[in-house]
């Protein structure tokens, strides 16, 4: 049996599910949130990805290793299948290959966090906005639209494909939305951010195709135009940090969940406290410093592998500032936790 004609098997179905469940926890608990929770938000989403991506390489592979793995029983085969495909994602997110739509959600994120008159909020992993700054968010004041088409919901006529990555267009777009839907219900409530996209969509056709440098260069514009902040100097690291959507204090958060207490504190007595490992050693209850040193290391190889699917913290486009500043998030974060 070679791998296309294990994928024609309904075997392939069950174990390509499982495959998904698993590669959707990872990415809700890595770097890889940022660009594809909302692309791959399903698990039949996932499983339909994650199937095309082993037809493309089913020729690639050596049918030997297949057998091999199947001989080893299903959690082998879905444990190597599940980092195959991590390592295809976050190949695609250091090659920076961003699609359209996740460029769009991430533009709508960041204009209306960054407005006044609009408030956000993140729950399990997905973003909702609310347009009266006085609803406290909490998911009894939550509504999530049960239809698709949202065509009744009327679209301002000024709005067109050429202008609604602007930053007007869209606090106008969602201002619009919201109140359609609120005058639904009748009371104010919060609104999934994707379901704003979906709305806009019905009414504009995103661009199929978007090179990342015309998308960078289109930002860069529109960072500019759109003041977001009074005074706000645009630096090299912040418009950086502005093209790929990457908030420093969240990413060390997402990775100190990958640390466990003694490794956090290893960190902290370590690298904050400068302690040396004989003193770490002592203070936790062990005989040896070595014990210090294997949970220091453990958790080094578990930040390395984090910031490998981000392309700032990692060669080949390693920004150190970022870097930097990363660790030095990661160590506060670490250290307020315990």
């Amino acid at each position: 049996m070679d791998w296309e004609d294990w994928l024609n098997s309904e075997e392939s179905q069950k174990i390509l599910r499982k495959c998904a469940h698993k590669i959707m926890r990872k990415i809700q608990t890595s770097s890889l949130v940022y660009l594809f929770s909302n692309e791959l938000d399903s698990t039949d989403e996932i499983v339909s990805e994650l199937w095309l991506y082993l037809k493309s390489h089913a020729k690639l592979w050596d049918s030997k290793k297949l057998l091999l793995l199947l001989e080893n029983g299903e959690r082998c085969l879905i444990l190597w299948i599940v980092n195959k495909f991590i390592l295809h994602l976050q190949d695609k997110m250091r090659s920076h290959e961003l699609s359209p739509e996740a460029y769009f959600y991430l533009r709508l994120r960041r204009v209306l966090s960054s407005h006044d008159g609009i408030s956000t909020a993140g729950f399990r992993g997905k973003t909702f906005y609310c347009c009266n700054n006085s609803l406290p968010y909490s998911p009894e004041n939550t509504y999530i639209p049960e239809q698709s088409d949202f065509s009744s919901f009327g679209f301002p006529e000024d709005i067109s494909q050429e202008n609604i990555f602007d930053k007007e267009s869209i606090i106008t777009v969602a201002k619009h939305f919201w109140y359609e839907v609120a005058k639904k219900v009748s009371r104010p409530v919060w609104i999934p951010l994707r379901n704003l996209k979906d709305y806009i969509k019905t009414f504009i056709v995103i661009p199929t195709n978007i090179a990342l440098e015309e998308v960078s260069n289109s930002l860069k514009e529109t960072l500019k135009n759109d003041d977001w902040h009074t005074n706000y100097i645009l630096t090299e690291k912040e418009l950086t940090i502005g093209l790929t959507g990457v908030n420093i204090r969240s990413l060390a958060e997402t990775c100190a969940i990958h640390l466990d207490e003694k490794e956090r504190e290893v960190l902290v007595r370590l690298n904050i406290e400068k302690q040396t490992l004989e003193t770490v050693a002592k203070a936790m209850g062990y005989s040896r410093a070595s014990a210090v040193a294997y949970i220091r290391n453990k958790a080094f190889r578990k930040i390395k592998e984090f910031c490998i699917a981000e392309s700032l913290l990692s060669p080949p486009d390693l920004d150190q500032e970022i870097l930097d500043e990363f660790i030095e998030n990661l160590f506060d974060v670490c250290k307020k936790s315990f």
